[in-house]
């Protein structure tokens, strides 16, 4: 009886580890997706993330931007042959972040790097998928946006 009502006891306890649901320190900007549910997230209070912009001439600026940040990743859930294409998705997300008053700094077929600005803060956003083909979006929030360093000049590609 003492074995049973241990074995009760321990399969309690071990069901937080074994849950399914995510808990994110920061609400993530957007909702997923159709299709797409939240795989996990985690925050940086001292991050940093490469962002890239074109320039009135064309040409295509590698930046770094400090600050807080912050990431999601999205897993898809729908019918494998009913995966969205990268560049679909690219698409749906400049055009969400439009939306919301943003402006897109590059879109291509596989990323898109934005700013929007909201409740006084400036938030700049990267979407990508990362090498195990999951949906990436990342955030760095900051009240006077500075960007630290500029990398490189690359021609437009």
């Amino acid at each position: 009886m003492k074995k049973i009502i241990l074995l009760i006891c321990c399969s309690f306890a071990m069901q937080p580890l074994f849950s399914q649901s995510t808990t994110c320190y920061q609400k993530p900007l957007f909702a997923p997706m159709p299709q797409h549910s939240l795989k996990d997230c985690w925050t940086e209070f001292k991050g940093a993330m490469s962002l890239k912009y074109k320039t009135g001439e064309g040409k295509v600026i590698d930046t770094i931007v400090r600050g807080p940040f912050h990431a999601a990743r999205y897993r898809f859930d729908g019918q494998a042959a009913k995966h969205p294409k990268e560049e679909y998705v690219m698409k749906y997300y400049a055009a969400l972040i439009k939306k919301e008053g943003g402006t897109v700094h590059l879109r291509d077929a596989s990323r898109v790097d934005a700013i929007i600005n909201k409740n006084g803060m400036d938030h700049w956003i990267n979407v990508a998928y990362t090498m195990g083909g999951e949906l990436r979006l990342s955030t760095i929030s900051v009240s006077n946006a500075v960007i630290d360093e500029v990398q490189s000049a690359l021609p437009d590609q």
